[in-house]
């Protein structure tokens, strides 16, 4: 098999067959024949089409929508009400030196690659960052990187079939795989996520009647435990999915929240010489993608994290067979990502930012989460000490805490359901381990002595009281300083 980054040609080669792994539903599934149709109209501006049933764009009851863009306050951690930015809007006709789309296509049916301005925007990413090792690739739009995963999933597998996933992972990837009667095979993690050796030893004593085909990862700031793989455990974990053959689903919604291995430190140290040694994009660690010699990672991006959850975007890049199979079924679930959010957002990154002010609002972010984090950081130092352990968060915008419990408090049946109730009356709330974990039989880890913290949505003078008064609770519990 090809090592990591080897051609032995100076042309990209093709990528891997993995159509072997596909499921009934996947192998039947055809592209809507509508989008061959609509391709004769754009050809020429004579076309005079009675085909398609898309409403006049004269008919839409809109001329114009827009939005500002935010001004952000550094002395107050908030957005200025009283000031608007930037303006930033989409008409009837193409802007003035604007590569976005007209209202008229922005609002109107369109095929499952989704609006091509941002498409484009969002390849050109994709082509910097992860550079893709391998010819065939491509990129569609999503409704977010949850819709994202839904569409692997329904490309590969059948009721019964395993997936390989962390011991505790993202809760909507667990539900996720619920819905399509996956089981479960978990391996273990250590302080950079799941361990390369663990699971090989998975992969090698599998005895199911069906093989592993799939595994899912996080690789940067893991949702709920926080771990950010290194670059030596990403190649392992890479080669070992080569020489099992598995397909990886790699959901990164944390990529741009990277703080370089930076480390905490008090406010006042909060320099402009610490912050300059944030990663940025261009600097972020190398994602699995980029390493991918076969085209068996279909990645997972959103912006969620980097503009808003709400406007339900995100974008899946992988080997086209695949990518195209998605396509195919997105024209008959959502039949494409939202035109309005699309629009806005391609605007933003085609007209306004471009990739060096993509770079810069990182950059921005970076500074903002690292910040937060650090606040955190220091009030468990100071609060709790050793009534629990830690790793050092890297990336994203989590903390895993293992609560140190006295063994005859920890053996006690329902103890964290305890522990949070205490919590809840003490005016302080984290999410408890067991949430993230996909167990079928709950009982079985409904007390495992875990908590998760985040240090995104609470203000970063809230965070000290909200950490003095878990300390509070947990020496209700014995826990000790």
């Amino acid at each position: 098999m090809p090592s990591i980054g080897e051609s032995s040609t100076g042309k990209l080669p093709s990528s891997k067959d993995f159509t072997k792994y596909l499921n009934k539903k996947s192998i039947i599934r055809r592209p809507d024949p509508n989008g061959n149709i609509s391709k004769y109209g754009s050809n020429s501006s004579d076309m005079i089409s009675l085909g398609l049933g898309h409403p006049s764009p004269d008919l839409f009851p809109f001329s114009k929508f827009g939005f500002n863009l935010a001004e952000y306050d550094n002395e107050t951690d908030k957005i200025k009400e009283s000031t608007f930015g930037e303006e930033i809007s989409i008409g009837t006709k193409t802007a003035e030196n604007s590569s976005v789309e007209p209202m008229g296509i922005v609002l109107q049916y369109g095929d499952g690659v989704g609006l091509r301005s941002l498409v484009k925007f969002f390849k050109e990413h994709v082509d910097q960052v992860h550079k893709p090792k391998y010819e065939d690739w491509t990129t569609v739009l999503t409704v977010g990187s949850t819709e994202g995963f839904d569409k692997i999933c329904e490309l590969f597998l059948e009721i019964g079939d395993s997936v390989i996933i962390d011991e505790f992972t993202y809760i909507n990837a667990i539900i996720t795989l619920r819905g399509h009667c996956a089981n479960f095979v978990t391996v273990e993690k250590d302080d950079e996520g799941m361990i390369p050796e663990a699971l090989d030893r998975v992969c090698t004593n599998w005895t199911g009647e069906r093989p592993l085909r799939l595994i899912y990862l996080i690789p940067n700031g893991q949702n709920p435990t926080g771990t950010t793989m290194g670059i030596k455990r990403r190649q392992d974990i890479y080669q070992i999915c080569q020489k099992h053959d598995l397909i990886i689903a790699e959901d990164d919604p944390y990529c741009f929240l990277q703080f370089g291995g930076l480390p905490v430190v008090e406010p006042s140290e909060e320099t402009e010489e610490y912050f300059s040694k944030l990663p940025g994009v261009k600097g972020t660690l190398p994602s699995l993608m980029s390493m991918d010699v076969d085209g068996r990672v279909l990645r997972l991006d959103t912006v969620s994290k980097i503009l808003a959850p709400s406007l339900r975007t995100g974008w899946v890049s992988g080997q086209k067979k695949l990518v195209d199979i998605i396509q195919s079924h997105i024209e008959t679930s959502s039949s494409r990502a939202n035109g309005v959010s699309s629009g806005m957002i391609s605007r933003l990154f085609n007209d306004h930012w471009g990739h060096d002010g993509f770079e810069k609002h990182i950059i921005f972010l970076q500074k903002q989460y690292l910040s937060r984090r650090n606040v955190l950081l220091k009030a468990v130092e100071k609060y709790l000490g050793g009534m629990a352990t830690y790793t050092l968060p890297d990336c994203g915008m989590f903390l895993w805490l293992e609560l140190n419990l006295p063994p005859s408090v920890a053996s006690e049946p329902g103890i964290m359901d305890k522990i949070v109730d205490s919590m809840v009356e003490n005016n302080v709330l984290l999410i408890p381990g067991s949430q993230s974990s996909p167990a079928i039989d709950a009982e079985s880890v409904k007390d495992a002595p875990y908590l998760r913290a985040t240090f995104a949505r609470a203000e970063k003078k809230d965070m000290p009281i909200a950490i003095e008064r878990l300390a509070q609770v947990l020496e209700k519990y014995g826990c000790k300083r």
